[in-house]
């Protein structure tokens, strides 16, 4: 394995974590990089031990103030020692996966902070779809922390949200654009992928634009030994790509995330939205 970067899974502990830690085993092996399991201890206390000490009376005891200190200490260790057994957890499962020594990397603070932190070790980042807060309902769900880390992070990032299945197939988003261009680009770039076949999906309107469009794609992709179709939808982007993943058994989608303008996506949401919160196959993101 090369050692200069890493594929770095965000590991939580909760669903979807299994499926992260066995899609970026594939992807780690895939792109021949080691694989860095990742955690981060991103909790604050409802109320501080300085907060209470000026709501408790003035009747308190400097005992009281120091066994207040002492459980807090004590339930900061307790999740730093289920955080261990966690990444232990994930290592374990990693190494089933034919990983050789998988890292383990565990940091305080904010998802988003820890990641743009050490965004120069990544190659890709693996990422489930949810996270602990929808649990209940994460069918159609897409953590804030997630979206977050999707939109600041230029790296690729393949988000998760089903039980791993291995990849035999990809559906590249492709219209012509700056970001469906940097999602080909990715592709050519990579050796790690020529063995799934692509299927380039165009939906619009079939027109002389539209066919150079692909067939340009579809010409470049061969020439780097890809096996390669061209497709052409009409309908709602989402709805129409979500149904050809279903309808032709295609694992996973590679596509350029957010490419309008934040305003854009702001008020009338964006493809790459639509695709997070609805897509049940991997979704690979090339920013």
């Amino acid at each position: 394995m090369e050692n200069n970067k890493y594929v770095v899974a965000c590991i939580n502990g909760v669903p979807p974590s299994e499926a992260v830690c066995d899609y970026s085993s594939w992807l780690s092996l895939k792109l021949k990089k080691n694989l860095k399991l990742f955690h981060t201890l991103d909790h604050q206390s409802t109320e501080g031990v300085s907060d209470l000490s000026g709501n408790i009376g003035i009747d308190s005891r400097d005992e009281l103030l120091e066994e207040l200190v002492a459980v807090e200490h004590e339930q900061n260790n307790l999740l730093r020692k289920k955080a261990r057994i966690i990444l232990e957890a994930a290592k374990r499962r990693a190494e089933k996966n034919a990983v050789i020594d998988p890292k383990l990397c565990l940091k305080n603070g904010r998802l988003l902070d820890n990641v743009l932190d050490f965004k120069n070790d990544i190659e890709a980042l693996v990422i489930g779809r949810y996270g602990l807060n929808h649990q209940k309902s994460p069918e159609k769900s897409v953590g804030h922390k997630v979206e977050a880390v999707i939109r600041s992070l230029e790296k690729p990032i393949l988000v998760v949200s089903k039980p791993f299945e291995a990849p035999s197939s990809l559906l590249l988003a492709f219209d012509g654009s700056s970001a469906s261009e940097k999602a080909l680009s990715y592709l050519l770039s990579q050796e790690a992928f020529k063995d799934l076949e692509v299927h380039v999906v165009y939906v619009g309107e079939k027109s002389e634009i539209s066919v150079s469009f692909v067939n340009e794609a579809l010409a470049r992709l061969k020439a780097s030994s890809y096996k390669a179709l061209g497709v052409y939808l009409t309908g709602d982007t989402d709805k129409e790509i979500l149904n050809y993943l279903q309808d032709n058994n295609i694992s996973m989608t590679v596509m350029g995330a957010f490419g309008h303008h934040w305003l854009r996506n702001l008020l009338m949401g964006s493809f790459t939205s639509k695709m997070l919160s609805l897509s049940e196959k991997p979704l690979f993101l090339i920013r």
